[in-house]
């Protein structure tokens, strides 16, 4: 595993952004955007098929997450210079970029904003546009009444998701997993189960909340609106992953997306869910996206 999981660097504005490394040094570099919560720990997750697959991941904690300072005028678009200016201090030319879940719209808007420092675009269960009503009303009750929150009523965000939700999850990481596992499917509850994967997403977790809710509550407001730019206007490849099981993220996000983008390449798996899909088929989805087959 290539340098170490705390690594800060300060951008052009005097913020900090976090990240940690994983995978082969020197490999084919990759930027890792998790989901949410979550923060750059998650990636561990990918390690041992980046280093199999000779890839040096570096995963990005968002602003207000982990090591990374917040934004108060953070927005996706933004962001994808944040990732910019990381390469370019790491010595990165060209990278691929991979979006799980609700990193899914930020590896797009790397897309649409930094085309020209992409090698490779991929999205793995990645968050629809739920600021359409029909994207947000086939999810769970507690995913939508986030996200209509964030979308119509942004001030009770707190009292909520920060005051109860957030602080939850940050005091008690361990038992909002257990929670997880008992609502997940089949697919998904088996994956959880195990230490190899249980013990990173606490991990990353409690990480998430190392600054308290704050910029968890901001993700949700910034997907809960326009992302400030089309699908239609990408005009870089797109590699797209879903399991047919996900209850987290319906499959129809990905179908949507797919449509709706210029070049895309969408792979529906069967039997598979939101967290045993990445967990199980991480290897080829690094050969997809480093051209390894």
């Amino acid at each position: 595993m290539v340098g170490t999981q705390n690594h800060a660097v300060d951008l052009p504005d005097g913020r900090r952004l976090g990240y940690a490394e994983y995978g082969r040094g020197g490999g084919d570099p990759l930027f890792y955007f998790h989901g949410l919560p979550a923060s750059r720990l998650e990636a561990a997750l990918l390690d041992p098929a980046a280093r199999r697959r000779g890839v040096h991941v570096v995963s990005v904690d968002r602003p207000g997450f982990g090591l990374s300072d917040p934004a108060s005028l953070r927005s996706l678009r933004s962001f994808a210079d944040d990732v910019a200016a990381l390469a370019l201090q790491l010595g990165i030319g060209r990278f691929g970029v991979l979006g799980v879940s609700a990193g899914g719209p930020y590896a797009l808007a790397c897309a649409f904003q930094i085309p020209a420092r992409l090698s490779a675009v991929g999205i793995v269960g990645g968050l629809g546009p739920v600021y359409e009503d029909w994207a947000a009303a086939g999810m769970r009750w507690h995913a939508r009444l986030a996200f209509r929150l964030a979308r119509e009523v942004p001030w009770l965000l707190w009292p909520v998701h920060g005051a109860l939700v957030g602080n939850f999850m940050r005091l008690c990481p361990g038992l909002t997993h257990r929670i997880v596992v008992a609502a997940a499917p089949r697919a998904d509850s088996r994956v959880l189960r195990r230490p190899e994967v249980r013990a990173p997403l606490i991990a990353s977790l409690r990480e998430s909340m190392r600054q308290g809710p704050g910029g968890a509550l901001q993700d949700l407001r910034l997907l809960a609106q326009p992302w400030g730019f089309r699908l239609q206007d990408i005009a870089i490849p797109i590699d797209l992953w879903h399991g047919e099981d996900d209850l987290v993220v319906p499959p129809e996000h990905s179908r949507h997306q797919a449509a709706a983008l210029q070049r895309s390449r969408m792979r529906l798996l069967p039997a598979e869910g939101h967290f045993s899909l990445p967990v199980e088929h991480m290897d080829e989805i690094l050969g997809t996206l480093t051209g390894g087959g």
